[in-house]
């Protein structure tokens, strides 16, 4: 089973503040799922988001 991890997980993995955060998520930025009122990513899609994003 894959890792999900919230937003405090994504936060840190990306150094990025919560409104940053937040408004990469509204804008469709990041691939996440939403439970409830919570958003998560797996780990292998932050990963590849972090990859793809590096220059």
């Amino acid at each position: 089973m894959k890792q999900l991890l919230n937003t405090n997980d994504m936060r840190k993995a990306l150094k990025i503040g919560k409104t940053k955060l937040y408004e990469m998520i509204n804008n469709g930025v990041l691939p996440v799922i939403k439970i409830g009122s919570r958003y998560y990513i797996s780990e292998d899609k932050l990963d590849r988001f972090i990859t793809n994003r590096k220059v």
